[in-house]
């Protein structure tokens, strides 16, 4: 399967989440933070994934990495009426990181084809860095 880790065995606690590819620890910025990509081109149908177990394998993943931080990139193309997880799911999920990892900052933009067509107003803080 495209994406996939060629050394996930099949006894990893989370291989029928895993197996999909979605979650890929990309490496490290250049300030040393963790970038996982979460590309939701790579999620199956709806009622082929179980979205709580996504979520669980989400907290596992970035689990190894909170004791220093972590960027997640998230990339919203391919996701579809047939692959989305519902909007409470998604507010579940944020409330949940929000608990947990304190302070949750999202900065939504809308990009195609490497051309910034909309994005919302920002207002960055001072210390983020292109």
């Amino acid at each position: 399967m495209a994406g996939q880790d060629p050394a996930l065995s099949t006894s990893h606690p989370f291989y029928d989440v895993a197996r999909h590819g979605i979650l890929q620890v990309a490496g490290d910025d250049r300030f040393g933070r963790r970038v996982v990509t979460f590309s939701c081109c790579r999620m199956p149908p709806s009622h082929e994934l179980d979205h709580q177990r996504l979520l669980e394998y989400l907290k596992y993943t970035l689990d190894q990495y909170v004791e220093n931080d972590y960027t997640i990139v998230y990339f919203h193309y391919g996701l579809n009426s047939r692959n989305k997880p519902s909007l409470g799911w998604l507010q579940s999920a944020y409330k949940e990181f929000d608990r947990k990892d304190g302070d949750l900052t999202m900065w939504p933009r809308l990009v195609s084809n490497s051309k910034l067509k909309r994005s919302s107003h920002l207002s960055l803080p001072k210390y983020w860095d292109y």
